[in-house]
């Protein structure tokens, strides 16, 4: 189901224009399976796109996500 209002692209370019939010890590796990899907995701500035869904694999990925943002902080 898709969210009302708005889709994850258009909410993902919103949060990356605050510069409240801007250094917030986004991961995007959509039912949405194709490569467009992903590169659109990506162009509006996603840090991960989940196609599919891996518990181990996401929370890796998350892991790896903060601590990337730790080292930057």
């Amino acid at each position: 189901e898709e969210m009302p209002g708005m889709d994850g692209c258009t909410l993902t370019k919103t949060l990356k224009a605050d510069k409240r939010f801007k250094n917030v890590p986004i991961v995007m796990y959509s039912s949405l399976t194709s490569d467009e899907n992903e590169r659109r995701g990506l162009q509006a500035g996603v840090d991960l796109y989940v196609k599919k869904f891996d518990s181990e694999k996401l929370s890796k990925a998350i892991g790896g996500l903060l601590e990337r943002q730790a080292a930057h902080s």
